[in-house]
Protein backbone atom coordinates (compact mmCIF):
# COMPACT_ATOMS: atom_id res chain seq x y z
CA UNK A 1 0.00 0.00 0.00
CA UNK A 2 1.11 3.30 -1.02
CA UNK A 3 1.42 6.50 1.83
CA UNK A 4 1.62 10.03 0.70
CA UNK A 5 2.49 12.30 3.49
CA UNK A 6 1.43 15.66 2.79
CA UNK A 7 2.88 16.47 6.36
CA UNK A 8 6.39 16.14 5.20
CA UNK A 9 7.25 20.06 6.63
CA UNK A 10 5.73 19.57 9.78
CA UNK A 11 7.72 16.24 10.91
CA UNK A 12 10.78 18.36 10.07
CA UNK A 13 9.61 21.16 11.80
CA UNK A 14 8.64 19.28 14.95
CA UNK A 15 12.68 18.17 15.03
CA UNK A 16 13.27 21.59 15.72
CA UNK A 17 11.10 22.29 19.06
CA UNK A 18 12.70 22.31 22.28
CA UNK A 19 12.00 18.69 24.31
CA UNK A 20 10.86 20.59 26.90
CA UNK A 21 7.15 21.19 25.14
CA UNK A 22 5.15 18.38 25.87
CA UNK A 23 3.15 18.05 22.82
CA UNK A 24 -0.30 15.50 22.43
CA UNK A 25 -0.80 13.44 18.75
CA UNK A 26 -4.13 12.97 17.68
CA UNK A 27 -3.50 10.63 14.85
CA UNK A 28 -6.72 9.84 12.51
CA UNK A 29 -7.35 7.52 9.00
CA UNK A 30 -9.98 8.42 7.16
CA UNK A 31 -10.85 6.68 3.56
CA UNK A 32 -10.39 8.57 0.60
CA UNK A 33 -9.00 11.77 -0.08
CA UNK A 34 -10.57 15.45 0.44
CA UNK A 35 -11.49 17.14 -2.67
CA UNK A 36 -9.05 20.42 -1.85
CA UNK A 37 -6.06 18.17 -2.22
CA UNK A 38 -6.82 17.77 -5.73
CA UNK A 39 -5.53 14.06 -5.84
CA UNK A 40 -5.63 12.80 -9.73
CA UNK A 41 -3.73 9.14 -10.19
CA UNK A 42 -2.72 8.70 -13.27
CA UNK A 43 -3.65 7.02 -15.82
CA UNK A 44 -6.71 6.60 -13.41
CA UNK A 45 -9.88 8.40 -13.58
CA UNK A 46 -12.33 9.15 -11.03
CA UNK A 47 -15.81 7.26 -11.58
CA UNK A 48 -17.99 8.33 -8.07
CA UNK A 49 -15.59 7.77 -5.32
CA UNK A 50 -13.13 5.38 -6.46
CA UNK A 51 -10.22 5.59 -9.36
CA UNK A 52 -10.16 3.60 -12.62
CA UNK A 53 -8.18 2.70 -15.73
CA UNK A 54 -9.86 1.09 -18.63
CA UNK A 55 -8.21 -0.23 -21.14
CA UNK A 56 -9.42 0.29 -23.96
CA UNK A 57 -7.45 -0.27 -26.87
CA UNK A 58 -5.07 -3.71 -25.42
CA UNK A 59 -7.42 -6.85 -25.07
CA UNK A 60 -5.72 -9.29 -22.86
CA UNK A 61 -6.96 -12.73 -21.60
CA UNK A 62 -7.58 -12.15 -17.60
CA UNK A 63 -4.22 -13.42 -16.32
CA UNK A 64 -2.58 -11.11 -18.70
CA UNK A 65 -4.99 -7.73 -17.43
CA UNK A 66 -4.83 -8.96 -13.90
CA UNK A 67 -0.96 -8.58 -14.39
CA UNK A 68 -0.93 -5.48 -15.69
CA UNK A 69 -3.83 -4.17 -13.01
CA UNK A 70 -1.11 -5.09 -10.25
CA UNK A 71 1.84 -3.18 -12.03
CA UNK A 72 -0.07 -0.34 -11.59
CA UNK A 73 -0.68 -0.97 -7.81
CA UNK A 74 -4.48 -1.61 -8.67
CA UNK A 75 -6.39 -5.28 -9.79
CA UNK A 76 -9.12 -6.00 -11.82
CA UNK A 77 -12.98 -4.39 -10.35
CA UNK A 78 -14.46 -6.24 -8.37
CA UNK A 79 -18.17 -5.08 -8.27
CA UNK A 80 -19.23 -5.86 -4.74
CA UNK A 81 -22.41 -3.27 -4.59
CA UNK A 82 -24.87 -2.40 -7.69
CA UNK A 83 -23.87 1.66 -7.04
CA UNK A 84 -20.79 0.66 -7.80
CA UNK A 85 -21.81 -1.34 -10.97
CA UNK A 86 -23.90 1.30 -12.58
CA UNK A 87 -21.31 4.23 -12.55
CA UNK A 88 -18.68 2.22 -14.14
CA UNK A 89 -21.51 0.79 -16.65
CA UNK A 90 -22.50 4.09 -17.23
CA UNK A 91 -19.10 5.42 -18.04
CA UNK A 92 -17.86 2.70 -20.63
CA UNK A 93 -21.65 2.27 -22.19
CA UNK A 94 -21.51 6.21 -22.98
CA UNK A 95 -18.53 5.94 -25.28
CA UNK A 96 -18.83 4.74 -29.00
CA UNK A 97 -15.20 4.17 -29.10
CA UNK A 98 -14.97 1.86 -26.36
CA UNK A 99 -15.01 -1.71 -26.19
CA UNK A 100 -18.07 -4.33 -25.78
CA UNK A 101 -17.00 -6.25 -22.66
CA UNK A 102 -14.37 -5.88 -20.52
CA UNK A 103 -12.66 -8.15 -17.82
CA UNK A 104 -13.35 -8.06 -14.11
CA UNK A 105 -11.68 -10.08 -11.13
CA UNK A 106 -14.41 -12.17 -11.36
CA UNK A 107 -13.47 -15.70 -11.23
CA UNK A 108 -14.21 -19.50 -10.48
CA UNK A 109 -10.37 -20.53 -10.46
CA UNK A 110 -10.40 -21.90 -7.14
CA UNK A 111 -13.59 -23.91 -7.52
CA UNK A 112 -15.92 -24.99 -10.51
CA UNK A 113 -19.20 -22.90 -10.36
CA UNK A 114 -18.27 -20.75 -7.45
CA UNK A 115 -17.26 -17.95 -8.46
CA UNK A 116 -15.65 -14.88 -6.57
CA UNK A 117 -14.15 -11.58 -6.65
CA UNK A 118 -10.38 -12.41 -6.86
CA UNK A 119 -9.68 -8.78 -5.69
CA UNK A 120 -11.45 -9.60 -2.31
CA UNK A 121 -11.99 -13.02 -1.61
CA UNK A 122 -15.92 -12.49 -1.49
CA UNK A 123 -18.45 -14.36 -3.08
CA UNK A 124 -19.98 -12.51 -6.20
CA UNK A 125 -23.49 -11.23 -4.98
CA UNK A 126 -24.19 -8.80 -7.71
CA UNK A 127 -27.54 -9.69 -9.39
CA UNK A 128 -26.94 -8.46 -13.03
CA UNK A 129 -26.11 -12.46 -14.40
CA UNK A 130 -26.72 -12.89 -18.02
CA UNK A 131 -27.81 -16.15 -18.86
CA UNK A 132 -26.95 -16.18 -22.40
CA UNK A 133 -23.66 -15.63 -21.52
CA UNK A 134 -22.23 -18.45 -19.12
CA UNK A 135 -21.24 -21.35 -21.73
CA UNK A 136 -20.86 -24.00 -18.53
CA UNK A 137 -18.83 -27.02 -19.16
CA UNK A 138 -16.35 -27.92 -16.41
CA UNK A 139 -13.24 -25.23 -16.96
CA UNK A 140 -12.62 -22.49 -15.14
CA UNK A 141 -14.35 -19.60 -16.01
CA UNK A 142 -13.75 -15.65 -15.43
CA UNK A 143 -16.26 -12.95 -15.71
CA UNK A 144 -16.88 -10.43 -18.13
CA UNK A 145 -18.86 -6.90 -18.02
CA UNK A 146 -20.89 -7.55 -20.82
CA UNK A 147 -21.92 -3.43 -21.65
CA UNK A 148 -24.67 -4.16 -24.26
CA UNK A 149 -26.37 -6.49 -22.63
CA UNK A 150 -26.40 -4.66 -19.09
CA UNK A 151 -24.96 -7.18 -17.24
CA UNK A 152 -21.90 -9.82 -16.28
CA UNK A 153 -21.69 -13.37 -17.97
CA UNK A 154 -18.68 -15.99 -17.65
CA UNK A 155 -16.12 -16.68 -20.46
CA UNK A 156 -13.03 -18.60 -20.75
CA UNK A 157 -10.32 -16.71 -18.67
CA UNK A 158 -8.33 -16.88 -22.15
CA UNK A 159 -10.55 -14.87 -24.57
CA UNK A 160 -8.77 -11.66 -25.40
CA UNK A 161 -10.84 -8.88 -24.02
CA UNK A 162 -10.46 -5.09 -22.33
CA UNK A 163 -10.68 -5.12 -18.85
CA UNK A 164 -10.96 -2.10 -15.68
CA UNK A 165 -8.76 -1.70 -12.86
CA UNK A 166 -9.64 -0.24 -9.92
CA UNK A 167 -7.38 1.69 -7.75
CA UNK A 168 -7.32 0.67 -4.29
CA UNK A 169 -9.27 3.33 -2.17
CA UNK A 170 -6.63 5.41 -0.57
CA UNK A 171 -6.33 6.45 2.83
CA UNK A 172 -5.35 10.29 4.29
CA UNK A 173 -3.40 10.12 7.70
CA UNK A 174 -4.47 13.10 9.67
CA UNK A 175 -2.57 13.85 12.30
CA UNK A 176 -2.48 16.94 14.77
CA UNK A 177 -0.71 18.22 17.47
CA UNK A 178 -1.64 20.23 20.30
Amino acid sequence: MEVHFLGLFFVVFLGWIPQSQAWKVAPTIIDGVPDFFKFKPKPFEQIGDRYYYIETKIKSNWFEAYEECRRMNSSLVAFDSMEKYEQVHSRVKGSISFPKDYWTSGTSLSREGKFVWFSTGHQIELNKWLEDVYPGGKEQLCIELVVEKDGIGARSCFEPKAYICELRRPKTIVVVFY
